[in-house]
């Protein structure tokens, strides 16, 4: 009975597999063979960041296409919004919609489906380990784009607030010469190197030129940052707006904390450095220490004849 049910389920799992590889030669073909207009530089900036994304991901999303107009119709405007805030703090709202990436989970699950049954058929797995197997490769299919949104962010927020602390020298550099908040900040962008910060601030510009008003331009970025730094700026900022207040001054204390919170950081990382060694230490090292040290000490009392007193 099991030697039927695993060639039906090798069957069937090779069958999705080369359906989902058809999709996505399909895809390829298509967007290397259609007819385009010429690319702009957002277009080009958009394939730069697709191009970030894990190898995974970018397979699962080449094969998503059939699946993104049918989660359209049945994601809720609430899911839709909870996953457009994750790609926006991701820094993924212009690459990704809240469809493509719920598509993305649908073909991480086929995949992992398949890959299970061919690998359960090989190696001939059953009982409990089939099942925890089984278990094992549709959850890691499921939520693999999850687990890749969530390291992007993580990455995202370090990088922002690794360079914030030089970003507020420099904005209090420019106010210190004798320009607006507005220039100050555009001058400030300009030399920063690229990252998320800039991008951020350049979106920030953006909707200040656009006609926003600066303090609903600054939330807007703190929201999307989600970062407290970014958060504390936006603050002191539209309180010093509303109250008159010296902003330079206040920027620069900012950034002397910044500074101090990333010593801080990095000395706490250093503390916790001897824990994290123990485990591998006691696994690794220490049992090959005592066989080196030991080992010619026991053929030495076995050449001997020493281990006759243990008989």
């Amino acid at each position: 009975m099991f030697e039927s049910a695993g060639i039906t389920l090798l069957g069937w799992a090779m069958l999705v597999l080369f359906g989902l590889l058809a999709a996505g030669s399909t895809a390829l073909l298509l967007k290397l063979y259609a007819i385009t207009p010429e690319k702009t530089p957002a277009d080009t900036e958009m394939e730069e960041l697709r191009e970030t994304l894990p190898g995974g991901f970018r397979i699962a999303l080449s094969i998503a296409d059939p699946f993104v107009e049918i989660l359209d119709r049945l994601s809720t405007p609430r899911q839709r919004d909870f996953i457009r805030a994750r790609l926006t703090m991701a820094g993924l709202s212009f690459v990704l919609g809240p469809e493509e990436f719920q598509a993305t989970r649908i073909v991480g699950l086929l995949g992992g489906v398949s890959f299970f049954a061919i690998l359960s058929i090989s190696l001939g797995l059953s009982g409990t380990v089939y099942a925890i197997t089984f278990v094992f490769f549709l959850l890691l299919g499921t939520f693999y784009p999850d687990i890749a949104l969530n390291d992007r962010i993580k990455k995202r927020r370090k990088k922002i607030t690794k360079m914030f602390p030089f970003f507020l020298d420099l904005l209090v550099l420019s106010l210190r010469a004798g320009l607006t908040f507005t220039v100050a900040l555009q001058q400030s962008v300009i030399k920063l190197p690229k990252g998320p910060l800039r991008t951020e601030l350049d979106r920030c510009l953006s909707d200040i030129r656009a006609g926003m008003p600066r303090n609903q331009a600054l939330t807007k970025l703190a929201n999307r940052a989600q970062v407290a730094s970014v958060s504390n700026f936006m603050a002191s900022v539209n309180q010093a707006e509303e109250t008159g207040a010296a902003i330079a001054r206040s920027l620069e204390i900012q950034a002397e904390q910044r500074r101090t919170e990333r010593f801080l950081e990095a000395e706490r990382l250093a503390n916790q450095a001897p824990v994290k060694l123990m485990f591998p230490l006691m696994v690794f090292l220490f049992p090959l220490t005592f066989l080196i040290l030991f080992f010619p000490i026991v053929v030495q009392v076995i050449e001997s004849g020493g281990m006759g007193m243990f008989q």
